[in-house]
């Protein structure tokens, strides 16, 4: 049956009165600028909750799901923010925050997967052996601009411009809808990518009407409609979140080959790393300016900034470097090899790596040296 826009379907795990509050709450979700992906993993969960008639003023019952579907894959967090984001829908935002308090928020049982740490060299190579043209185009713009894969797939070719600056220098200004519907701009100054990407514009670009989506005669860069997918009850008709993985997958798929290729375990760099790298070369390179760096990434939240910090170690890397910095005094005239110290010079410790530390520790043993 239909209720304005919204199709029910009437299965045996749900009542019709479910079903249509379920649809309804995703609509709310979208109004609130939440992704059409993050949407459809939350309605999973809450479909997979509703199963078992749990009592929605329970804390119990959220809890038991919680730990029931537990597993070394993922944390429970996504499965938290989805019952509780459908329990304020249900009950009401007062009534929630009293029964979740006493919910859980269960962490990974295992550690993530160590990240690998590429040279620009390697990141190059894999780069270069992407079997797509697309998709050669998609990792260098990820690379130089720090965009989320999915904001490069959803790149559409009139929020692409053109521009110089008052010193001739050509540019790209590109228009991108970020993670929660925010509009952002990115720019492009790398002259060999903004050629590649004018010559790939006027030859390469997809026009989709998808009306289901509300997507009317729109060029994509990238994105490409997905054919019809046959399901046991039917035809199942592309809607715009499975173009998106569609496109996704085959993008990851080449970028796997690339890995594997040049001797990467593809577990420990995905596309995401490309904006990890992005990140670390804009705070590196530009006097570890936070602010600035937030701004790039296109975050809302200083946190979520810290967090790409934290994880590369760039915080403590220095601190740590000044700490091991350490610099000697020299007591007593040494020569050694070519090398004259004079009494009273202070020098860098690590001027003396070529010196054994047995001979290094003789020396601080008779006075010879002393750290200041």
């Amino acid at each position: 049956m239909h209720i304005g826009h919204i199709k029910i379907v009437k299965n045996g795990n749900m009542d019709t009165k479910e079903f249509f509050e379920l649809e309804l709450w995703k609509d709310e979700l979208s109004e609130q600028g939440i992704s059409p992906g993050t949407i459809n993993e939350y309605s999973v969960i809450v479909v997979k909750f509703l199963k078992d008639k749990p009592n929605l003023e329970s804390a119990s019952s959220y809890n038991e799901f919680l730990i029931k579907n537990r597993s070394v894959k993922k944390s429970t967090y996504l499965d938290y923010y989805a019952l509780k984001k459908y329990a304020i829908k249900m009950l009401g935002r007062t009534i929630t925050e009293k029964i979740f308090k006493d919910v859980i928020k269960l962490q990974l049982r295992d550690r993530k997967t160590q990240r690998a740490e590429l040279t620009n060299q390697q990141i190059f190579k894999v780069i270069a052996k992407l079997e797509k043209r697309e998709h050669r185009m998609m990792a260098r713009i990820q690379r130089e601009t720090g965009l989320r894969v999915s904001s490069v797939i959803w790149l559409k070719k009139k929020n692409v411009s053109k521009e110089v600056e008052k010193d001739g220098t050509p540019l790209l200004r590109i228009l991108v809808k970020s993670k929660g519907r925010t509009v952002s701009n990115v720019f492009i100054y790398d002259k060999i990518l903004i050629n590649e990407l004018e010559i790939y514009m006027e030859n390469n670009c997809n026009i989709l009407t998808i009306p289901e989506s509300g997507i009317f005669e729109t060029e994509y860069l990238f994105l490409y409609k997905q054919k019809n997918v046959q399901k046991k009850r039917g035809v199942r008709k592309p809607t715009e979140y499975s173009i998106m993985r569609y496109c996704y997958n085959y993008y990851w798929l080449d970028l796997k080959q690339a890995l594997s290729s040049e001797g990467i375990n593809p577990k420990m760099w995905s596309t995401h790393d490309f904006r990890r790298n992005f990140a670390k070369r804009i705070y590196l390179e530009n006097e570890k300016d936070f602010f600035l760096l937030k701004e790039a990434l296109g975050h809302k939240r200083s946190d979520t900034t810290f967090r790409y910090l934290k994880g590369s170690g760039l915080m403590i890397r220095e601190g740590v470097k000044k700490v091991q910095q350490k610099k000697i005094r020299i007591i007593n005239d040494i020569i050694l090899d070519t090398n004259i110290f004079k009494k009273g010079d202070i020098i860098d410790f690590n001027i003396l790596d070529f010196v054994p530390q047995d001979i290094l520790d003789e020396w601080l043993i008779n006075d010879y040296i002393e750290f200041v």
